[in-house]
């Protein structure tokens, strides 16, 4: 899937994706996404909450907080060949 050019609205948080359950991220492109806060792509919020990614590219996501590619706010991220370039102000938070 190609996530390209989206922008978080409300909270400002996850410009592609805000997760607060169970989500499979597989052979995906996250691109030019934004988030006024946290999240360029993708925001993983409470403990509960999990993110499998795997052989997907994050490519100039950018937040205006933290976490330019994923922000995970507590919930569990696994994380399996996965590409970064250039996402602002850094790739993953916390």
């Amino acid at each position: 899937s190609l996530f390209d050019r989206n922008k978080a609205l409300g909270s400002g948080d996850g410009g592609a994706i805000y997760n607060q359950s169970s989500l499979i991220i597989q052979n995906s492109k996250f691109h030019a996404n934004q988030a006024l806060n946290r999240g360029g792509a993708l925001f993983n919020n409470t403990a509960t909450a999990t993110i499998n990614a795997k052989d997907s590219r994050f490519k100039k996501n950018t937040a205006g907080i933290n976490g330019g590619a994923i922000y995970n706010n507590g919930g569990t991220l696994n994380l399996t060949n996965l590409s970064f370039e250039d996402n602002t102000p850094n790739d993953i938070a916390p």
